[in-house]
């Protein structure tokens, strides 16, 4: 049975966004503009919020104190918008009852990997749910959207060889995102040190637990 860290490194940057990029890759060698703009659009939006209430809080201390919010969880509006989509293009030609189910089994692994979010400690319960709702909005509009249209014609072994890198992905070591945005939200801000969650700011030679 898979363990928390586990459902945890699948929603990580290294997995989720080449999975947001061969959703893209997938429509555009379908011939699917509009949906590619869809996508783009919805996704690109959802992942700036999360960047801009990380770097909020790294350079300006902006949060919700009584709720334990320091910013949303990427890895919660990763997973619930990327893998519902994810499987709906792998099993957009099979029968409808098998679609429906595996699209349903995508928003619950995304649930869930909002929920290892808070079990590994990495994220408070506000911060995760406020990203399983973002990415289920972004997913349940981007499939309002696509169910009405005709089947695409994916090459099947694009979507094979897709898979397969994800899954070796997910064995590789985390992507450093928790640097990069706190060197950016320092730049940004001017400070010379992060904001932690206690609301006085933290060291800047130790790990930065408070950005998530």
């Amino acid at each position: 049975m898979i363990s928390w860290n586990g459902l945890t490194a699948i929603g990580d940057s290294k997995v989720m966004l080449p999975a947001a990029a061969f959703i893209l890759a997938w429509l555009a060698s379908a011939g699917a503009r509009k949906a590619v703009l869809w996508w783009c659009l919805l996704f690109g939006m959802a992942f700036a919020l999360v960047v801009a209430s990380k770097l909020a809080f790294i350079g300006w201390g902006i949060g919700i104190p009584a709720l334990d919010f320091t910013g949303i969880s990427g890895h919660a509006m990763r997973a619930t918008a990327i893998i519902p989509v994810l499987v709906f293009l792998v099993f957009q030609q099979s029968d409808a009852r098998i679609q429906k189910l595996a699209v349903s089994g995508g928003f619950l692994l995304g649930v869930l990997i909002a929920m290892s979010r808070v079990m590994v400690g990495a994220h408070s319960v506000s911060e995760a749910l406020a990203g399983a709702s973002l990415g289920i909005a972004v997913s349940a509009a981007f499939l309002r959207f696509a169910q009405p249209m005709q089947p695409l014609v994916i090459n099947r072994a694009l979507v094979a060889s897709c898979m397969v890198v994800l899954g070796a992905l997910t064995l590789t070591k985390p992507a450093p995102t928790k640097i990069w945005l706190k060197e950016a939200g320092l730049y940004m801000s001017g400070k010379s040190q992060p904001f932690s969650r206690s609301g006085q700011r933290a060291d800047v030679s130790q790990p930065l637990n408070s950005v998530r």
